[in-house]
């Protein structure tokens, strides 16, 4: 999400803007408004800048300090990290259990392939029925 006005985080409630986002490269490739799923923007409303192929900095450290977040979680199998993208660096803001795959739908323009999160899932119940089993 980007902020849009005054705002410095942003969130669907304030009409933040959502992207979707290359997770190897961290290139933005398309975006809509929060409050607006079903238009497409390519210039933030503020800034004035071209949203589709701008790269996120410091997206691969972003993609590291999730996944080494995620190691204290390791029963989880699914978090929504937010994390800030400053000037400064890497913010990690907060984990989410309940993310928002809906915004992830639109920006992507296809659904969430069911099959990966299944087996996902799949993995973490097996692994945690094995480990109580132990017990």
């Amino acid at each position: 999400l980007m902020p849009t006005g005054t705002g410095v985080t942003s969130n669907g409630s304030k009409g933040g803007i959502v992207s979707a986002v290359d997770i190897t490269t961290g290139k933005i490739n398309g975006a809509i408004r929060s409050q607006k799923p079903f238009e497409t923007i390519t210039v933030h409303p503020d800034g004035h800048g071209i949203i589709p192929g701008t790269t996120i900095p410091f997206w691969s450290e972003g993609i590291g300090t999730c996944m080494k977040a995620h190691q204290f979680f390791q029963d989880i199998p699914f978090i929504g990290w937010d994390v800030a993208f400053t000037t400064d660096g890497i913010k990690l803001l907060e984990g989410n259990l309940a993310w928002s795959v809906e915004l992830w739908q639109l920006t992507h323009k296809e659904t969430f392939n069911a099959d990966s999160f299944i087996s996902i899932l799949t993995w973490h119940v097996k692994k945690h029925f094995k480990e109580i089993k132990r017990k």
